[in-house]
């Protein structure tokens, strides 16, 4: 691995509508990125190279243990094959190493008002599981759902690589809905998992009330373990529960 550079960095998210923080395992390495690739090293270590929106090609290494390197490039063939085994949103491309940990790299657009995100994540196991749908409480429309990673609940606190715990956030939008734009996707909020069962739950207002909805959450940090970055979406149960009480 080439030596020699700049201070480290690791970027992670932050301010989203009315939250702090958010804590994320998985790693943001860039925006506005194309052509991004993925290899890694038979130590573990993953080298992530992309074209910047001046047409450059660049580069970052990070270590399977230690800090990130920006700049930097690992020596050697690549060892981590192509793999299919998770089904991940956001463009993912999947790759999984001898040492038997799962690598992926996805792009998605955490901040609806920010540019498109390329993200980082290194796992063993299962990849965080996002379980998440919409109900009807006889007056309004309510969302609820639950994360794990791992096998295990998502709850609480997430560290940054700087060791600073950051709260674990799902993020909430909908669909056609009247707080945003009629055929585009408005963010409801940003509800911390605060029980140990990594459940949530939020009421819909009335001018988030839309066609379907969708929860979003940057996979958390577990040590070596950086979850990937998962999405579900549920279609709005109102119209069929008024119609039911109404009949």
């Amino acid at each position: 691995m080439s030596l020699g550079l700049r201070p480290a960095l690791i970027a992670v998210l932050a301010v989203f509508v009315a939250v702090p923080s958010l804590a994320s395992g998985s790693i943001l390495i860039t925006e506005n990125a194309r052509k991004a690739s993925l290899k890694v090293a038979r130590n573990g270590d993953a080298e992530i190279r992309w074209t910047n929106s001046k047409g450059a090609r660049q580069s970052l290494v990070v270590p399977f243990k230690g800090r990130v390197l920006p700049g930097a490039a690992i020596a050697g063939k690549n060892v981590a094959k192509r793999n299919s085994r998770w089904k991940l949103p956001f463009k993912p491309v999947l790759r999984k190493a001898p040492n038997g940990f799962f690598y992926a790299l996805q792009t998605w657009r955490p901040r609806p008002d920010k540019p498109a995100e390329l993200r980082f994540s290194r796992w063993k196991g299962k990849p965080t599981v996002l379980t998440f749908g919409a109900g009807f409480n006889g007056t309004k429309e309510a969302l609820s759902g639950r994360v794990g990673f791992r096998g295990k609940p998502v709850s609480g606190t997430s560290p940054t690589p700087g060791g600073q715990k950051l709260k674990i956030f799902v993020l909430l939008d909908c669909l056609q809905c009247a707080a945003g734009t009629s055929s585009g996707w408005t963010r409801i909020a940003g509800r911390p998992l605060k029980t140990k069962d990594g459940k949530f739950t939020i009421t819909v207002q009335p001018t988030f009330e839309g066609s379907s909805y969708r929860a979003q959450i940057a996979g958390p940090n577990r040590g070596r373990h950086l979850g990937p970055d998962v999405r579900s979406v549920s279609k709005s149960v109102r119209p069929l529960a008024e119609a039911s009480a109404a009949s």
